[in-house]
C-alpha cells in the first residue's frame, strides 16, 4: 500500500479533520437496502451496493440475527482508498492509503472510501517511502498537490458516464460475472466511461 496525509507528523501542524468514527461495515436490512448479488441471491457473499463491489454475510443470516439485518464491507482489493488510523478504531483523521496489490486482511478493521476505476497501473508505480523496519527507500514519490475534481473549473473536471444497474444489459453483466466464479476484487466497479 501507499500510505500519506499524516501533515502532523511530517510537519508538526495540527490535524487538519477530527477524528472519523469508524465504519468498517455497514448493517444493512436485505430488504431494504439490497445488494446485486454475483450467484444465487439467497447464498451470494458478493455483489454490487451502489455500484460498488461488496463483500456481504448472506441475506438468509438476517432472519437470526437481532436486529434482523446483516453485515457488508467493501473489501481492501487493489485500487481502494482506505482511512489510516491508530489502534483505536475511531481515529481516523487525514492519513490516507491505497492498495496497490492485495488488502484483505485489512476488511472489517478500516474505513474503506472507494475504489480507483482507472488508474490502476499509476498505483502500482508509486516508490514507497521508508519501510517498517526502517530501511529507507530511495527517492519516494511524494503527493504534492492534491485537488478535488469538484473544485476544478466546470470545463476541466474529468467526465464519468456510469451504467445504470436497472437494466438488462446490467443483469447480462451479474450473470456473466457468476458464471465466471469470480473473486469479488475481480469484479469491475459499475462499468463507466472516463472523458479527459
Amino acid at each position: 500500500m501507499a500510505q500519506g496525509g499524516d501533515v502532523e507528523a511530517v510537519h508538526g501542524q495540527d490535524k487538519l479533520l477530527a477524528p472519523l468514527e469508524a465504519e468498517f461495515t455497514i448493517r444493512r436490512d436485505p430488504a431494504r437496502l439490497t445488494v446485486d448479488p454475483i450467484g444465487r441471491p439467497a447464498e451470494a457473499q458478493q455483489g454490487y451496493y451502489k455500484g460498488m463491489p461488496v463483500e456481504t454475510q448472506p441475506a438468509w443470516l438476517a432472519e437470526m440475527s437481532v436486529d434482523a439485518k446483516v453485515e457488508t464491507w467493501i473489501p481492501h482489493c487493489p485500487g481502494v482508498l482506505s482511512s489510516a488510523r491508530t489502534s483505536d478504531p475511531n481515529s481516523a483523521n487525514a492519513q490516507f492509503f491505497l492498495i496497490s496489490d492485495e488488502g484483505r486482511h485489512l476488511d472489517r478493521d478500516y474505513t474503506a472510501k472507494g475504489r480507483a476505476i482507472v488508474g490502476l497501473d499509476v498505483i502500482r508505480s508509486i516508490k514507497l517511502g521508508p519501510s517498517p523496519d526502517g530501511y529507507p527507500i530511495a527517492n519516494p514519490d511524494l503527493i504534492m498537490k492534491a485537488v478535488l475534481v469538484s473544485d476544478l473549473a466546470e470545463d476541466e473536471r474529468p467526465v464519468a458516464f456510469v451504467q445504470r444497474t436497472d437494466t438488462a444489459e446490467w443483469k447480462q453483466r451479474l450473470e456473466a460475472a457468476a458464471n465466471s466464479a469470480q473473486d469479488v476484487c475481480d469484479l469491475p466497479s459499475v462499468p463507466a466511461v472516463i472523458l479527459d
